[in-house]
């Protein structure tokens, strides 16, 4: 039997939980984290006994303990799995908790040592820590399973389910409050059905329910073709500078709001000293945990606005341009420079590729990215590069003239140009002057 093959599509909403459901989503948060810190521990001691045993095997050791080594691994593997983990644990054993969240934490250590081997410096899975001073984020995720009674899957049966515009069901949770923009999708989309579903409170303390949708056809039509393709830079000077001379200003929200954040800050550190001057937990301390969620809010603005901006200049480009070509930003050795570190982390270019990524492929349209080696040293009309034949490179220079053909350049639109120029050639089309 082939397998079905499904477009995904993710929505997310505010959701309202009352204070029992959130004791609910609290339980089954600490549940999820439990499940997978024991799974890498027992994991960690199956690697160290398949040690032993090859060590043993290897050298024509003593074989005595070999048995008993081979029980304990595959007492091991049992343990593993959710049934023995609730007969060897009574606390999971508790009413409120749902049987998906133990599928999803095994699925998700999966995915991390899939992770491991297929990405270099991933690193292997670590455990998932819990602030024992402030318990301010919580996440767990389920599954949806099909009513026994239903036929065909959909978004109004199941354990997931919609009730109506406003309310959904969530298993163990029960029905909450919802809102969001999602209804544009889901008003015109009606063969697609709840794959999986994320809830997550966030450190200002709001709860937020991630769905993934699953459809056999496409959610987004693709966009109009408009045979125009553009090449960008992205520098600090200004946000990006396209190479049809396109200019987007950084807005720089972090440094905007850096002071009144400083100071709120400030004002953190010394309630917290206070606390425990007076022997007291900071996650009771009430003065302490008020300006902690005051900081939250504030830093939480700042992501939000430059996420906002990230969406408004990826979706302009994807509606203008067919063909899209930026440099590949290797933002992580870029933060290793104290003096740009700051400024690099409040431009967000990583996230603005990421958006640039899915919104092309969503809408039909091409974006790929390309060595930027040189690529601001080369002059675009005759490709002398700087630094060469005796030449001293552009360093901070704004502007340059090139000593071979004399002509004058904007570092920032020159630069654009020749990524539009590598990018080109990398998709096998010819640059049209």
């Amino acid at each position: 039997m082939q397998k079905t093959e499904y477009y995904c599509y993710a929505i997310k909403m505010r959701i309202y939980p009352s204070q029992e459901q959130k004791e609910i989503i609290k339980v089954n948060s600490d549940i999820y984290r439990t499940v997978y810190n024991k799974l890498n521990a027992i994991n960690f001691q199956k690697m160290k006994i398949k040690k032993t045993l090859e060590h043993i095997e290897k050298n024509n050791l003593n074989q005595i303990n070999t048995c008993a080594l081979k029980a304990m691994l595959a007492r091991l593997k049992e343990l593993e799995k959710a049934k023995a983990m609730r007969d060897n644990w009574s606390y999971m054993r508790d009413s409120r908790i749902d049987s998906m969240v133990f599928t999803c934490a095994r699925r998700n250590y999966q995915a991390a040592w899939n992770m491991f081997r297929k990405v270099n410096n991933a690193g292997v899975p670590k455990y998932h820590k819990r602030n024992p001073y402030e318990c301010n984020y919580q996440t767990c995720a389920t599954y949806e399973k099909k009513h026994r009674d239903a036929k065909t899957w959909s978004l109004w049966n199941g354990s997931i389910r919609f009730f109506d515009n406003t309310h959904i069901r969530l298993p163990k949770v029960g029905r909450l409050r919802v809102s969001g923009s999602y209804r544009r999708v889901l008003d015109t989309k009606t063969d697609c059905h709840i794959g999986k579903v994320s809830v997550k409170m966030d450190n200002t303390g709001k709860y937020t329910a991630t769905f993934l949708l699953l459809s056999e056809t496409p959610f987004v039509n693709p966009k109009e073709k408009t045979k125009k393709q553009v090449g960008i830079d992205l520098n600090l000077e200004n946000f990006l500078m396209a190479s049809d001379g396109t200019v987007v200003d950084n807005p720089e929200f972090y440094r905007k709001a850096k002071k009144k954040i400083a100071k709120a800050k400030r004002k953190l550190s010394y309630r917290g000293l206070q606390a425990k001057k007076s022997n007291r937990k900071l996650c009771d301390s009430k003065n302490y945990q008020k300006q902690r969620l005051h900081v939250a809010k504030l830093e939480k603005k700042v992501m939000n606005q430059r996420d906002s901006f990230l969406h408004a200049q990826s979706a302009k480009l994807v509606n203008e341009y067919d063909l899209i070509v930026a440099e590949e930003m290797r933002t992580k050795n870029m933060l290793k420079d104290y003096a740009f570190s700051r400024r690099i982390s409040d431009v967000g270019w990583r996230l603005f590729l990421e958006k640039m990524t899915y919104k092309a492929n969503l809408y039909g349209k091409k974006f790929v990215t390309v060595d930027p080696k040189n690529t601001t040293q080369q002059c675009h009309d005759c490709g002398f590069v700087m630094g060469t034949e005796n030449t001293q490179q552009i360093g901070k220079k704004r502007e340059w003239v090139c000593p071979k053909c004399g002509r004058f350049h904007n570092r920032d639109y020159n630069a654009s140009k020749n990524i539009l120029a590598l990018g080109l050639k990398q998709v096998g089309i010819e640059e049209s002057n």
